[in-house]
C-alpha cells in the first residue's frame, strides 16, 4: 500500500511540474471547441503553442469515448477505444496506433498539468472529423459517420448527387441558402463549384430528410471544414427554424451571430 502511494505521489508531482519546453510559444487561445454539437468546458483551456491550437488530451478522447490511462514514470498516456489502442509518450512527434505510427504536427506538452494535443491530432487518433472556422476562431469535431458523395448539379431546390450508383437530392442541414435569381446566382454558383471541385462528405441529424424527400446533410470538405458552418459565418446563409438541427445547434448559433457583428454578408 505505502508503495503504491508513493508511485502515486511521485507520478502526480512529476505530471503537475512539467511545463512548456523552452523555447515553445505558449498562450490562451481563446479558441471553443465543440464536439458532436456541445462546446466543452475544459478545466485548462486550448493552448496556442507555436501557431498549433493544442487542447486538452483527457477530456477529448474521454468525450468521444475513449478511457485513458497515464504511465507517469514513462510520461505515457494509453487511450483505449473499441478496437483502437493509441500509446503516446509526452514530448514525441509520433504516436502509436494499433502499431502504425501517427504524426503529430507539435508534440504534446504538460500545461497545469494537462496533457495537451494538437486539435488535429484527434482526427488522426480516434477517426473523428475535426475542423476548423478560422473566420471566428472555432475547433469542431464530430465522432458521426460520414458519406462520400459525389455533387452533380443544383436544380434550383436542392443539390444533385451521386452516392456510389445511387442518384439523391441533397439540402443543407439546419441552414437555408437564398433562392435563384439576381445576386444571389453568382453565390448559388460559387457554392456549386466548391462543392464540384472537392471531395465532400455528408453528416445526416436525427431527421434524415424533409418533406419533400431531399437529403438533410452536414456537408464536409476533405479538410474536415464544415461547409454549413463556412456559408453561417461568411453572411451567405442563415439558420432555418424549418431544417432538423438538433446536433449542431449552439455552433451555428455562435457562428450566425458572429456574422451579424461583423456585419458580413446579408447582414451588411
Amino acid at each position: 500500500m505505502v508503495k503504491r502511494l508513493l508511485t502515486f505521489v511521485f507520478c502526480t508531482l512529476l505530471a503537475a511540474t512539467a511545463i512548456v519546453p523552452a523555447g515553445a510559444s505558449a498562450e490562451v487561445a481563446n479558441v471553443p471547441v465543440f464536439i458532436d454539437g456541445k462546446k466543452i468546458a475544459f478545466e485548462v483551456e486550448p493552448q496556442l503553442i507555436n501557431g498549433y491550437t493544442m487542447v486538452p488530451l483527457r477530456q477529448i478522447f474521454k468525450t468521444l469515448g475513449a478511457s485513458i490511462t497515464w504511465d507517469g514514470p514513462n510520461m505515457t498516456v494509453i487511450a483505449k477505444k473499441k478496437d483502437i489502442l493509441i500509446t503516446y509518450t509526452i514530448g514525441s512527434y509520433t504516436a502509436d496506433r494499433n502499431g502504425e505510427k501517427i504524426k503529430l504536427e507539435e508534440p504534446g506538452q504538460i500545461v497545469d498539468g494537462s496533457t495537451m494535443i494538437p486539435a488535429r491530432f484527434v482526427s488522426e487518433a480516434l477517426g473523428a472529423t475535426v475542423g476548423w472556422e478560422g473566420v471566428s476562431r472555432t475547433v469542431h469535431i464530430s465522432s458521426k459517420p460520414m458519406t462520400e458523395v459525389e455533387v452533380l448539379g443544383f436544380d434550383g431546390e436542392a443539390f444533385d448527387i451521386r452516392q456510389g450508383s445511387k442518384l439523391d437530392k441533397l439540402k443543407f442541414a439546419a441552414i437555408s441558402v437564398p433562392f435563384p435569381g439576381g445576386q444571389n446566382d453568382l453565390l448559388l454558383k460559387q457554392i456549386l463549384a466548391d462543392l464540384q471541385e472537392n471531395r465532400v462528405y455528408v453528416e445526416v441529424d436525427t431527421k434524415e430528410r424533409d418533406a419533400a424527400g431531399h437529403l438533410l446533410g452536414y456537408v464536409y470538405m476533405k479538410d474536415g471544414s464544415s461547409y454549413n458552418a463556412k456559408l453561417l459565418v461568411d453572411g451567405d446563409a442563415q439558420m432555418d427554424s424549418d431544417s432538423p438541427n438538433v446536433r449542431w445547434f449552439d455552433l451555428f448559433k455562435r457562428l450566425q451571430t458572429d456574422a451579424k457583428n461583423a456585419a458580413r454578408g446579408m447582414w451588411q
